[in-house]
């Protein structure tokens, strides 16, 4: 599996909606991709009639986009969606006066120069009133199918370069879309394929699943990039995808935007003060740290710099587990191996590599505290538990984050639990509670876990066979 045939897959999964099923689950109410391709159709007949495209047509012309009769669909898309040629969504940009002959190109200048061509830019220029700043845009070789998402100014360095600016669409989603297509272009040569790509039908999903896909696909791309030349099957990928998703997630790649758009959230320091508050509060009720006298303080010291394993986002702050979790349950919610069911009322979960063991109908052993985090204290296992259930056996530590969003404390121990040192079948919770987590605000938590949670999943759907089901399914 090399970097290609892995975008391959992802374009495939992302032109057939199966990067977003779940995603539109949520989000029913969105305006629909009909709704859009009215706007697009009604934007472009006034661009039309103001002499912005398509020049020496007669005011009052009509655009129209004609229905794709079913016989004519390539593959199954979802309800919501539409087919479209390319041409109904996008508009030419560019002419011979932004363009310049090869021999005219400068190693170094001002405006980078681009062509159709393998290398994403030829070189440079100084010719500023030859620029395109219609951006972003996209690329089409005619001649090498060459894809290109452009998005600063440039000037054209050879003919046969089609530059497409789409209509209030995500111009990244419509980027992914020409690349799919242009992939399965069947090849005539160094003779035009243009001609083939305007004839191909496209699927249009509502604009804010545009957004959506481009940012889950743009994820999975870069990826694919820095792990797929390394792997010799899709399991080795995804187990090295999914350890750079963790990767990103606890150093903050994963939400850089979604900071620079979210200063106003009450900070991680903010937070912590609260879970000390709430720590303090159950402590001197009795409700954690049983023998502990009333009036008991919590504290939680603040990381020395020198301490600090790697750099983090300057709103979240370094944390042990301990100040941020509680631990839950004890032997009264435990039975033995020879005590589990094969079938029965409540799910029996222990240490082991199998999310659930058995059953039980003992409903006094169960534990109700939910979601929580059980750790392998021998097997460095981690689980995310959203259900009651009974513990199957010794070795099982299970942390209830307060105040926090439990599925990215569940992250952030699956990460450390990964680079812990092994010591056999020896307990390594004690190298846990030494280990530091960064802890950002409460609601970039949340955020986080969202996108994680997506790209995880994403990273499952690749190792699927090809014949699984596209569509609505994922």
């Amino acid at each position: 599996m090399n970097t290609e045939q892995l975008k391959s897959k992802i374009l495939d999964l992302l032109v057939k909606g199966r990067l977003t099923a779940k995603w539109r689950e949520s989000h029913k109410d969105i305006e629909s991709a009909e709704a859009l391709l009215e706007k697009i159709r009604s934007e472009k007949e006034k661009r039309l009639n103001n002499g912005l495209i398509a020049k020496g047509k007669k005011p009052g012309a009509k655009v129209e986009i004609k229905e794709v009769s079913e016989s004519d669909k390539p593959f199954e898309i979802p309800k919501s969606w539409k087919w479209v040629h390319i041409e109904d969504i996008t508009v030419s940009v560019g002419n011979k006066s932004n363009q310049i002959q090869t021999k005219e190109i400068l190693l170094r200048g001002e405006i980078p120069v681009i062509s159709q061509g393998q290398g994403f830019i030829d070189g440079y220029s100084n010719e500023a009133d030859k620029a395109i700043t219609e951006i972003p845009l996209i690329m089409f070789g005619d001649h090498t199918r060459n894809v290109k998402y452009i998005d600063f100014p440039f000037i054209v360095g050879a003919d046969g370069t089609k530059l497409m600016k789409p209509i209030l669409c995500c111009e990244k989603f419509i980027y992914y879309l020409v690349l799919y297509a242009a992939k399965n272009l069947r090849s005539r040569g160094y003779a035009r394929h243009y001609t083939l790509l305007r004839n191909e039908l496209f699927p249009l999903p509502p604009l804010e699943e545009q957004k959506e896909l481009a940012r889950i696909a743009e994820t999975l791309f870069a990826m694919a990039d820095s792990a797929a030349d390394s792997c010799s099957s899709l399991e080795d990928l995804g187990r090295k995808a999914k350890s750079k998703v963790l990767d990103l997630l606890v150093k903050g790649g994963l939400t850089a935007k979604w900071r620079a758009e979210h200063k106003d959230t009450e900070s991680a320091e903010a937070l912590l003060e609260k879970i000390r508050s709430e720590k303090e509060k159950r402590l001197n009720n009795g409700l954690i740290a049983k023998g502990k006298k009333p009036g008991a303080k919590v504290e939680i010291k603040e990381v020395s710099e020198s301490d600090k394993p790697f750099e983090i986002p300057k709103s979240w702050k370094w944390v042990h587990i301990e100040d941020i979790t509680v631990s839950v349950g004890n032997k009264s919610n435990q039975i033995q191996t020879k005590e589990i069911l094969l079938r029965g009322e409540i799910p029996v979960i222990s240490q082991g590599q199998g999310f659930i063991d058995g059953y039980s109908n003992e409903a006094d052993k169960a534990i109700t505290e939910i979601p929580l985090i059980m750790f392998g204290d021998h097997t460095r296992n981690v689980k995310y538990i959203d259900f009651p259930f009974i513990v199957g056996a010794d070795g099982t530590k299970l942390m209830k984050p307060i105040l926090c969003c439990e599925k990215f404390i569940y992250y952030l121990v699956l990460y450390a639990a990964k680079n812990l040192r092994s010591r056999g079948y020896a307990r390594h919770y004690t190298l846990l509670r030494n280990e530091l987590f960064p802890l950002p605000p409460l609601e970039e938590q949340k955020e986080i876990s969202r996108i994680a949670e997506i790209l995880l999943r994403k990273i499952d759907s690749l190792s699927e066979t090809e014949n699984s089901p596209v569509g609505e399914a994922e």
